[in-house]
């Protein structure tokens, strides 16, 4: 995000005058359906009311999905 800024400030300086819009996305939801391994569903197992789901999803909390997203994010920005 610093080269982002940096960015902002040099567009600002060269289109001076020029209002400059910078918006932020909602990612959310992209959180959840980030492409897990098939194998992977099966450390992904929760249990609600005693009975195991099998989440094919990345799911919150998971020891490596917050990698995986940091990755994803970086794509992006």
């Amino acid at each position: 995000m610093v080269h982002f800024g940096e960015i902002l400030m040099d567009l600002e300086r060269r289109e001076l005058g020029k209002g400059q819009v910078a918006w932020k996305s909602n990612i959310v939801e992209a959180y959840r359906i980030l492409p897990m391994h098939l194998l992977w569903k099966f450390k992904q197992i929760n249990t609600i009311n005693g009975r195991c789901y099998v989440d094919c999803c990345n799911s919150f909390g998971g020891s490596r999905s917050e990698d995986i997203f940091i990755a994803f994010n970086s794509l992006v920005a």
